[in-house]
């Protein structure tokens, strides 16, 4: 009785599942592992053992045709690898690229590619000792090498400045208004164009640059 069992239990499955370890059949023959097999439907139609990404492993005699499902996988894989790369890509350079290479352009530019910030500087003066009142007065000229700046608005006067090193005027185009004795001082994004300003009376308006 029990035989009868074993017996069905193996014609139900055409396709024997093992993907670690050899395997003996009844008659003595060892089968080798992580082979893939056509598995056979109960139709009698021949069909790749599971898909095309995850096949079957099932066991085989050595040196047994394998179906044309691990070809497939095989051919995933190594284009799989390809789209990874090695060490020896070229720097991405546009269009397409493995990955490894595209990590290469990143961190050329984030690190070689970009000069880093000094951690100091000499601060020069762009202080105003009276600037003429109700009147467009340059602050800071254009530096394409400045790193920082701050300036603080009279004591006794608001200040309207200019970002965009246009005309300065109250309530004008890309002014910013900064109250009596407010202090404004850059973070780590830093303008490097011309900076205006206006007050509504003769004052002193402290500023600086590095």
């Amino acid at each position: 009785m029990l035989y009868r069992y074993v017996v069905a239990f193996i014609v139900g499955f055409p396709a024997i599942a093992n993907a670690g370890s050899s395997y003996v059949l009844p008659d003595g023959r060892s089968r080798a592992p992580a082979s893939v097999l056509t598995c056979v439907t109960p139709q009698g139609t021949a069909v790749p053992c599971g898909t095309a990404s995850q096949p079957v492993n099932v066991n085989l005699p050595s040196g047994a045709a394998t179906s044309t499902n691990q070809a497939t996988e095989i051919n995933e894989q190594q284009a799989s690898a390809a789209a990874l790369g090695t060490t020896a890509d070229p720097i991405y350079a546009g269009g397409s690229g493995s990955i490894v290479a595209i990590l290469k352009g990143i961190f050329g530019t984030t690190s070689a590619g970009v000069p880093a910030l000094p951690t100091g500087a000499l601060l020069t003066s762009r202080s105003i000792a009276t600037v003429q009142a109700q009147t467009s007065t340059p602050l800071f000229p254009a530096n394409p090498n400045r790193h920082y700046l701050a300036f603080q608005a009279p004591a006794g006067s608001p200040l309207w400045v200019n970002f965009m090193g246009g005309i300065a005027a109250p309530n004008a185009v890309d002014c910013a208004y900064f109250a009596a004795g407010a202090f404004y001082e850059s973070s780590s994004f830093v303008n490097r164009g011309s900076i205006t300003i206006w007050s509504p009376v003769a004052a002193t308006v402290s500023a600086w640059e590095g």
